[in-house]
């Protein structure tokens, strides 16, 4: 066996090493043990594909538009939290390029095919450079690995030894092993302090930043506190990536309030529920989870419907529901739960998840309190101020709501932008007083303790308003720039909704849309619909899928091994049998002496190759020669050899040579 297979056979059981980790790391280990059954099958087999320069450049081309459009579909999908699929799928996504690189001829790769920048100059004479994969895809397979779940100490005792092997591989020799294994040593001693100091630096900077991102992002809902822009300096702007989706069977004519939770404390820009702990909810048999037992027995036949779709970053998150759930079903959920406030919590697989809400008219949530009427010292004297300016003490409930909802829409304007920072206990009374502009969360708030400073229950409240109608889905969407705040207010017995936000907040919203946004949006929802049609398929039509998928694949291959325009297949010649002795003893130029030996034309001795065969004109045209003898020449000499292409074009117009020569025609030289 030669140092080169050797070589070869080392990378490929590193390889396996790698995959056999990346496998158990990602819990996919029948694909670990699959991925690198090619590679050892690429040994045993006595051909090879001739693979051209330009059908590597395809391969690679395919390999980074497939990987492209993972990119595209993961982020349109899971937002920041696709970069884990990402990174776990590196593995299969490049295998394409390393399967390519062992079932061809070369064994390498054109480092062209990598970087399409160097393609420009691969028309200019001079050496192509290629590079040997099995190293890159070894790297490419261990960052994979840490994509995985299981991220302890023997984890990292794992991959600092296959790294551990594949260095010494390639360790320079003039380096003694006692001096090079402590070095390593150390290395992996640093590289494991440091990756616990990143961790944990890691982890400080989430928690200083999960309150930016809650407020970017409104994902992943807190059901105990939620922090406001009150006081917020600049624009506030949520992206127009759609968070969810609602199919409704008759057209809905005004703005659906999909409530997430309720608050009942305010303090510094802070709302918060003290002790809002979560009670468990029982499924029925028909898996139902039912909210209000009496809703449910009382008004079955005459519920309202919404079937509503939001994702999930986590196993476990507050649900987006119409006011008045009663129940819902047909969720993929291991377990629901909700509080005295309203807020549902369901357990499920992290991704898109599907419900259906019945609804009515009766909001949930317990019974008001004191909480419901309390006003943080810090805003208590502006709030009572204003409601006797308004008069709410003498007014009925119904009629001092109507005075604030007035108040509101004839002396404030909707913005996204602030300008003048406040002191905390002044900006209540620089929104009521002076500046008058402001997002839903001043109007959500100021309302909520205003009707409060009235006497009346009330709880600032979050979740989406709904009020965009999807063609390409044939449903509603609600964007992140859709999320929303408003007010549940306690009158006669029973919880109302309040919205003081001026109408005009959603076309404010929408002016600022990307004008590429119609893609964003075809990109999301084809990858909605993969990932719902992949949860929520009938068992037909994933038999018939699957049937589907594997015909295509099979005529792939079909086409991938017949299409002689891509590559041709080729048994085993001497160019390509057991390495010869000398190089070069086995060029095709011998096929011709071999010719002259039997015809009775032995070389003299001493004579050189090139003279003898000048010499037979009677049998050769020199003209035809003097380019095969050169392919020769720097075959058996030439340290670079030739490539694969000049190969097959010495071999071919040797045998036509022969051939003509024997039917005593005139070849054409197409070297």
């Amino acid at each position: 066996m030669t140092i080169e297979k050797v070589k070869t056979y080392m990378a490929i059981s590193l390889i396996t090493l790698a995959l056999v980790l990346w496998g158990w790391q990602n819990n996919n280990l029948l694909l670990a043990v699959l991925l690198p059954l090619p590679l050892w099958i690429a040994q045993r087999l006595q051909w090879r594909l001739d693979i051209t320069d330009n059908h590597f450049n395809r391969i690679a081309d395919f390999t980074s538009i497939l990987f492209f459009l993972f990119i595209v579909f993961q982020f349109s999908t899971r937002s920041a939290h696709g970069i884990f699929p990402i990174l776990a799928a590196l593995p299969y996504l490049f295998s394409p390029l390393i399967l390519t690189q062992h079932f061809s001829q070369a064994g390498d790769v054109p480092l062209q095919s990598l970087f399409i920048s160097m393609r420009k100059k691969s028309g200019k004479p001079g050496k192509i450079e290629r590079i040997n994969l099995n190293y890159p895809y070894l790297l490419v397979v261990l960052i994979s690995s840490s994509a995985g779940h299981k991220q302890d100490i023997l984890f990292y005792i794992c991959i600092s030894l296959i790294a551990a092997i594949s260095l010494y591989s390639i360790r320079p020799k003039r380096i003694r092993l006692y001096i090079w294994v402590p070095l390593l040593l150390l290395a992996i001693g640093l590289g494991y302090v440091l990756q616990n100091g990143l961790k944990t630096a890691q982890n400080q900077l989430e928690m200083m930043a999960s309150t930016f991102i809650e407020q970017i992002m409104w994902r992943n809902r807190n059901p105990d506190k939620t922090r406001t822009a009150f006081g917020y300096i600049g624009k506030l702007k949520l992206s127009d990536q759609i968070h969810v989706r609602v199919k409704s069977d008759q057209e809905i004519t005004n703005p659906v309030l999909l409530r997430e939770a309720s608050y009942t404390d305010f303090r510094f820009g802070l709302w918060s529920n003290d002790g809002s702990e979560f009670e468990p909810i029982d499924p029925t048999l028909e898996k139902e989870w039912i909210f209000n037992q009496a809703g449910n027995t009382s008004k079955n036949g005459t519920l309202n419907t919404y079937t509503i779709s939001t994702y999930f970053n986590g196993d476990r998150a507050v649900i987006p529901l119409p006011h008045g759930t009663v129940k819902i079903n047909n969720v993929p959920a291991t377990e629901a739960e909700m509080n005295k406030y309203g807020a549902v919590n369901l357990g499920v697989k992290p991704g898109w998840v599907r419900y259906d809400a019945y609804f009515d008219d009766q909001i949930l949530g317990e019974k008001p309190d004191e909480t419901d009427l309390t006003i943080h010292k810090n805003y208590r004297s502006v709030l009572i101020k204003l409601a006797n300016e308004l008069d709410l003490h003498s007014k009925t409930p119904n009629e001092a709501i109507r005075t604030i909802e007035q108040f509101f829409r004839n002396n404030f304007s909707y913005s996204l932008e602030q300008y003048r920072r406040m002191k905390g206990k002044n900006r209540f009374e620089d929104f009521l007083y002076h500046r008058r502009e402001g997002h839903c969360e001043y109007f959500a708030t100021a309302t909520t303790l205003l009707l409060r400073a009235a006497g009346i229950p009330a709880r600032y409240t979050v979740g989406y308003s709904v009020q965009e109608y999807s063609p390409l889905e044939n449903q509603y969407v609600a964007r992140a720039r859709d999320a929303h705040s408003w007010v549940i207010a306690y009158v006669d017995n029973k919880w109302i909704t309040l919205d003081t936000t001026p109408a005009i907040w959603a076309p404010m919203e929408a002016e600022d849309e990307v004008w590429w946004q119609p893609v964003a949006d075809l990109w999301s929802w084809l990858g909605y619909s993969f990932t719902t049609w992949k949860d929520y398929r009938e068992e037909g039509n994933s038999i018939f899928i699957y049937l589907l998928l594997a015909l295509v694949i099979i005529y792939f291959f079909w086409r991938l091994l017949t299409d002689s325009r891509f590559i041709s297949l080729r048994q085993k010649t001497p160019l390509q049998g057991n390495t010869p002795e000398k190089p070069g003893q086995n060029s095709p130029i011998y096929k011709l002496t071999r010719q002259l030996e039997e015809n009775g034309e032995a070389r003299p001795k001493g004579m050189t190759l090139h003279m003898w065969l000048l010499a037979k004109g009677n049998y050769y045209k020199n003209s035809l020669l003097l380019p095969l003898l050169d392919l020769h020449y720097r075959y058996r000499f030439d340290p670079e050899g030739l490539s694969q292409n000049e190969l097959i074009i010495f071999e071919d117009e040797v045998n036509k040579l022969l051939e003509l020569t024997d039917h005593h025609e005139e070849p054409s030289m197409e070297v």
